[in-house]
Formats: C-alpha cells, sequence, structure tokens
C-alpha cells in the first residue's frame, strides 16, 4: 500500500528494517508492480535501488511494465526499458506490454513502445493484435498511429475477425473511416463480414459507410442470414428469408432497431410478413418488450391479432415476458386480452382452470438447458406445462432430500377473494416433498407472468411467494 500510494519515506523505513523488496501479495503484485502502476516514479527508482525484480509477474502474468503501459505512465515506462525490462514478455493471455496500452488508448506509450522495437503484428493467444485492441475499443488515434507504422490492417485473429470488423462490431465509425485499405467484404470464420456486424448491432452510419465502400449486403452467413437480416439497409432484397423463414423486418424489430425498422417499411417491408413459425415483426418486438418498435408498427397499420402456429398472440408474448409497459399498450389499442391466453382463471372460472391445469402439468428431472446459440452447459430439472407455454427450471442439486418436485396449479384462495368481476390471475407454483426437504441455499423461482389484471387503467404484472403448511410454493 505504501508503494501504490507514494510514500517514500514509509519504504525507505520498512527496507531500512529488512523488509524484503520482492515480497509479493496473494495476487502475486510486488511492491514495485504497485508503484508502476500507480505512477510513483521515486518509489520505483528506488525499489530497483534495492534489488527490486522488473521481471516478477503477478497470477496474471502482468510485469512492472505491462502494468505501467496498461495504466498509461510513460516517464516509469521509459525508465524501466531503460533498466531493461522485457518489450516482448506477455501475460498468459499472450498481451504485450504493446497490446496493453493499445488496448485501453494510451498513445504515447503506444508511441514510445514501437519506436523502442516493439513487435506491432505479434499477436495474442486468440490471434489479436495491437491494432485489433485499439480498433475494437475504439481509440482512433492510436489506431492511426499503428496504420501509419504499417500495422496489418488484413491481419485476423483465430476466429477470423480483422480489426475492420472489431470497429464495425463495437460501431465506432471513425475508426472505421480510417481503414479503407481493408477488403470490407472479408468474412471471419462464420462468414460474418464487416457489414454484417455493423447491421447485426444497428450502427447505422457503419452501415451507410460500408456500403459505400462497395460491402455486399446480399452476402450469406453459415445459417443463411444476410446483412440485411441483422439489421438491414438499401438495395438488398426485402422479401428474402432466411432458413426459418424470418425476414429483415423480423430481424430488426426483434433487435430493437426502430430506425432499422423505419427505413425498412419506408421500402416496402410486408408488416405482417410472418415465419414459418407464424411469428410476425409484432411479435417479435412484444416478445423482446421493444415498446418504440411496438407502437411504430402499430402506427403504421399492423394486425394486432395475428398468431403463431401455437395460437399465442403479440400481448401474450408481452405478458409471458413481464414486459408491462408493452401490455398496457397493447390492451390500449384493442387487444383481445381473452385470446390463447396462459393458465388464466377468473373469479368465477379459477376452479374448472385449475383441474384442467392440474392434468396437463408434468414434471422432466433432467432437461438440457442451452443457451442462445445452442450450446448444452448445464443439466436442471423442467416443470412444463406444455400447452400454455409455461416452464419453471430448477437445480436438483439445490435441494436437500427431496423426492419429488410436482407442478401445484392451485389458485390462492386469498388472491381470488380479491379479484373483480373484469380481473383475472394467471398462477403456477411447486410442491416439494417430503414435507422435511430444505433447500441447501435460497432458491429463486422466477415467473414473469404471475399476474395481469385486464382492466386498463390499472394493468399490471406481479410476483406472489408464500408457503403453506403443505409445503406449496407458489
Amino acid at each position: 500500500m505504501a508503494s501504490f500510494n507514494g510514500h517514500l519515506k514509509v519504504i525507505q523505513v520498512l527496507i531500512g528494517q529488512g523488509a524484503d523488496p520482492n515480497r509479493a501479495d496473494n495476487d502475486g503484485k510486488t511492491p514495485l508492480y504497485a508503484a508502476s502502476f500507480s505512477g510513483q516514479l521515486d518509489i520505483v527508482k528506488f525499489l530497483i535501488g534495492q534489488g527490486a525484480d522488473l521481471s516478477m509477474e503477478d497470477k496474471d502474468g502482468w510485469t512492472p511494465l505491462y502494468a505501467a503501459s496498461f495504466n498509461g505512465q510513460l516517464d516509469i515506462v521509459k525508465f524501466l526499458i531503460g533498466q531493461g525490462a522485457d518489450l516482448k514478455k506477455t501475460d498468459k493471455d499472450g498481451w504485450t506490454p504493446l497490446y496493453a496500452a493499445s488496448s485501453k488508448g494510451q498513445l504515447s506509450v503506444v508511441q514510445f513502445l514501437t519506436d523502442q522495437g516493439a513487435d506491432l503484428k505479434l499477436a495474442d493467444k486468440d490471434g489479436r493484435t495491437p491494432l485489433f485492441a485499439a480498433s475494437f475499443n475504439g481509440h482512433l488515434d492510436v489506431v492511426q498511429f499503428l496504420i501509419g507504422k504499417k500495422a496489418g490492417l488484413s491481419q485476423a485473429c483465430i476466429g477470423g475477425r480483422t480489426p475492420l470488423q472489431a470497429a464495425s462490431l463495437k460501431g465506432h465509425l471513425d475508426v472505421v473511416l480510417i481503414g479503407q485499405g481493408a477488403d470490407p467484404n472479408r468474412a471471419d470464420n462464420d462468414g460474418k463480414t464487416p457489414l454484417y456486424a455493423a447491421s447485426l448491432n444497428g450502427h447505422l452510419d457503419e452501415v451507410q459507410f460500408l456500403i459505400g465502400q462497395g460491402a455486399d449486403i446480399n452476402r450469406e452467413v453459415k445459417d443463411g442470414w444476410t446483412s440485411l437480416h441483422a439489421a438491414s439497409f438499401n438495395g438488398a432484397d426485402l422479401k428474402r428469408t432466411d432458413n426459418d423463414g424470418t425476414t429483415h423486418l423480423y430481424a430488426a424489430s426483434l433487435k430493437g432497431h426502430r430506425d432499422v425498422v423505419q427505413f425498412l417499411i419506408g421500402q416496402g417491408a410486408d408488416l405482417n410478413c410472418a415465419s414459418k413459425d407464424g411469428r410476425t415483426p409484432l411479435y417479435a418486438a412484444s416478445l423482446k418488450g421493444h415498446l418504440d418498435v411496438v407502437q411504430f408498427l402499430i402506427g403504421e397499420g399492423v394486425d394486432i391479432k395475428g398468431t403463431d402456429k401455437d395460437g399465442r398472440t403479440p400481448i401474450y408474448m408481452a405478458s409471458f415476458n413481464g414486459h408491462l409497459d408493452v401490455v398496457q399498450f397493447l390492451i390500449g389499442q384493442g387487444a383481445d386480452v381473452n385470446k390463447a391466453d396462459p393458465v388464466v382463471g377468473s373469479k368465477q372460472e379459477s376452479g374448472s382452470v385449475e383441474k384442467q391445469v392440474e392434468n396437463e402439468a408434468n414434471v422432466e428431472t433432467s432437461k438440457t438447458i442451452r443457451d442462445s446459440t445452442g450450446a448444452s452447459d448445464q443439466q436442471a430439472g423442467l416443470i412444463r406445462i406444455e400447452k400454455y407455454g409455461i416452464e419453471v427450471q430448477f437445480h436438483p442439486s439445490e435441494i436437500w432430500g427431496v423426492d419429488d418436485i410436482q407442478a401445484v396449479p392451485e389458485v390462492p384462495v386469498e388472491l381470488i377473494d380479491l379479484l373483480t368481476e373484469d380481473q383475472a390471475l394467471i398462477c403456477v407454483g411447486l410442491k416439494a416433498s417430503p414435507s422435511d426437504a430444505k433447500y441447501k441455499y435460497p432458491v429463486k423461482v422466477t415467473m414473469p407472468h404471475s399476474a395481469i389484471f385486464t382492466s386498463p387503467d390499472t394493468a399490471s404484472i406481479g410476483t406472489y411467494h408464500r408457503k403453506s403448511s403443505k409445503n406449496l410454493y407458489s
């Protein structure tokens, strides 16, 4: 701490009392590392004079030179190199001091390290160069300098991405603009071009520029998507679909890119064109809670009552995912709250609905859980009520001594009594047995659609939790 905070006299006393200048903390950081990172040049000089080791690394492989470069401490970088610090020494990820400085936009350090012979093309373990790091993080001055020093514009990382693709992905237009020598149609290993990357993330300025540079707007990636599917722009076939039958307008609506949606509709895109599953752009925007896109689509005359192949409407999907603002808006626009609803019980109907759900609920003891890319990373229990699309995941390891977990469709009496004639309730719960089963630690059961009240003036979504003597969790 004395080294980090610049207390030279304290350090001198400690060293004089026999303190080891190379003793590291639990993270492997030495006093020289701390002083180098925080810019304490006088302490750095003193510690080196007392035998501090220039090459000692912390647990991540960072040396004092790396720390100083990362944090932009130019005077310390100069001194350490003058003392023989290794320019090419990397951390555990293969990052050099030049890479670290480039990623953080430390231009003066980048310039000095380059003048000292640092290798501009030396890549990390993933094949990323200092130019890639600066481009990805939008450090224009560093990018300009490195390009001026003939850093490789076309040198790609292991995934096939170039610095231009890195800048396009993050929306750094100023970086993209100066990379005009790069190939705008060069794809990574998945077939994704800089235009695709910019389109996917809604960076319209980059999209316009790349198209002006000759980027191919109809080029497909491996899954059949084009750049226009990813966020789209002028001149491509607006009726073209991907392998699932989704359109450019659907993709833009799903991502919430209202300006792209507006552009596509202005170019004649079909508002109500559905995917193979029957999902429309309004369905997609409602699913993700993009209120501004929902409002725009309805203002353009989209069909608010359309359903997917399972009979689910846009308001159903907004309700299911807990997007209250979208639910309220759709109700105000006349959406049918009784069509293709989830498990719904009114004050009069709760008993019959309860029985119906009980017959259709089932429990799978082991279910492979996949992320959005399709990758499987864990096993979990799954409670499912198929007809209504309700799923509640849990991990068996989270409950001690449990033999059985069931879906409980009971509608709490105390809530039913609070309902008025024009209100409805959505409910599902869990029951663990035997009754003495205990949670190892708190388990969070998330259901985004616990209750919906259909009066437009009082529409709300909330959750309700309880534990009864019967060990019911609702």
